[in-house]
């Protein structure tokens, strides 16, 4: 997703209709938050599309490899991603999968 906002940005794309795309869909689902390289840039577009879905009561699933929401602000740098969290925390609950089978499937 902030790939593609970026390159929207890149392209002179149409970077308001797609910011409302994420922030209205009746659900977003953000896979692996932490993965990415967060910049100041990314983590501004990231918090406006989870504090319009925060405001607005809209379902958000996000995943992620962290085990906590404390370890997901040492990855991502705590000034960047504490502010996101807490909007995604604070509608929302925080659940841990232990002991889960990787299952990914790589065809050659």
């Amino acid at each position: 997703m902030l790939d593609e906002i970026q390159a929207t940005i890149r392209d002179n794309g149409d970077y308001d209709g797609l910011m409302r795309q994420f922030k209205t869909a009746p659900c977003l689902v953000l896979d692996d938050l932490g993965h990415e390289n967060m910049t100041t840039a990314r983590a501004s577009y990231l918090h406006q599309i989870i504090d319009y879905r925060y405001c607005e009561n809209l379902q958000t699933i996000v995943t992620t490899n962290a085990r906590t929401p404390k370890e997901l602000c040492a990855w991502s740098g705590e000034a960047f991603i504490a502010p996101i969290i807490s909007r995604l925390v604070g509608h929302g609950t925080w659940v841990t999968i232990s002991q889960a089978q990787d299952r990914r499937c790589n065809h050659g």
